[in-house]
């Protein structure tokens, strides 16, 4: 009989499953057939990826932190000695994204239009993708461009990042947009909704 050969069909963002360039020690997910075994590992430019989650069809990895921050290099997996086909990765100094359910109200709430953040109050979102090094991160909120009170690991979670913003307290009720930016670079917009207190 043929061997079972692993396949990688795409290596996707973990927030929005898009195809994006990613940065190294972004969260991702890699989607394909054949991919479950008693030894899976992925290997991106030669370093192994650390794997959270894979089955069958889905791999869920942290892109390797020492990786260079542009170029395309090369993916593959590899079940129980059998390598996949290798497939290209593009990397990026940043690829932002917040995860879905992940806007947080002050009270570690859900941000949602029937449960909104107060004027004034703290928002937490998370994701992952921002960048180690010197780029600014600001929060774009509705209308305000904001720095944030923290922009850094999430304690107890790999790849996973953290920022806090204060809500401008002269923001009126509404249901807008918020993205997180590390330089021109910014995460598609999440929903979030305000009142006043």
């Amino acid at each position: 009989p043929r061997p079972v050969i692993p396949e990688t069909k795409a290596l996707r963002h973990a927030d929005s499953l898009e195809r994006v360039p990613l940065a190294p020690g972004t969260l991702a997910t890699a989607f394909g057939l054949r991919l479950a075994g008693d030894d899976v590992q992925l290997n991106i430019n030669g370093l192994p990826a650390r794997i959270f989650f894979s089955n069958a069809t889905q791999i869920n990895f942290e892109v390797p932190p020492s990786l260079p921050t542009s170029g395309a290099v090369n993916a593959f997996v590899t079940v129980d000695t059998r390598n996949s086909p290798a497939r290209a990765l593009n990397l990026a100094p940043a690829s932002p994204g917040i995860f879905p359910n992940a806007v947080l109200n002050q009270d570690f709430s859900v941000n949602t239009a029937s449960n909104p953040a107060l004027a004034g109050s703290v928002l937490q979102l998370f994701l992952t993708g921002l960048p180690a090094g010197p780029d600014p991160v600001t929060v774009r909120l509705h209308d305000y461009t904001v720095a944030p009170l923290f922009a850094g690991p999430a304690p107890g979670f790999i790849g996973l990042q953290q920022v806090n913003v204060s809500v401008p307290p002269d923001l009126h009720s509404l249901t807008s947009e918020i993205a997180v930016c590390a330089g021109a670079v910014c995460s598609p917009a999440r929903p979030v909704s305000v009142r006043r207190p």
